[in-house]
């Protein structure tokens, strides 16, 4: 159960990752709790992103994700299904309601 935990938690932080560097601020809060650790001086890009709403941002987090995780399964939704913690079911739902079809992932 751990191992899977940290296997999501990581497949999420690639996704969601900007640049080439896991900075401490990427770990999720619940998971680096006490943990302490030695942040490296990096500089900050130049340019910000322009904030979005919550609803944007999680529909891109969800498309990415489940993207990665299709693209990673060679479209497998069950393989994928296992890897995300969803069930297949509701993987389907999801995935139909972003528009993402499994046949596109198939290599």
């Amino acid at each position: 159960g751990n191992v899977r935990e940290l296997e999501n938690v990581i497949e999420r932080m690639l996704v969601l990752l900007e640049g080439s560097v896991i900075r401490p601020s990427d770990i999720p809060v619940d998971i680096r709790e006490g943990i302490e650790v030695e942040t490296p001086q990096i500089s900050e890009p130049a340019l910000k992103t322009v904030p979005i709403d919550y609803k944007e941002a999680r529909v891109r987090f969800e498309t990415e994700y489940l993207k990665e995780i299709l693209d990673k399964t060679n479209g497998s939704v069950s393989e994928a299904a296992r890897i995300s913690g969803m069930s297949r079911r509701n993987l389907y739902e999801k995935m139909e309601k972003l528009g993402l079809q499994s046949q596109e992932f198939k290599k």
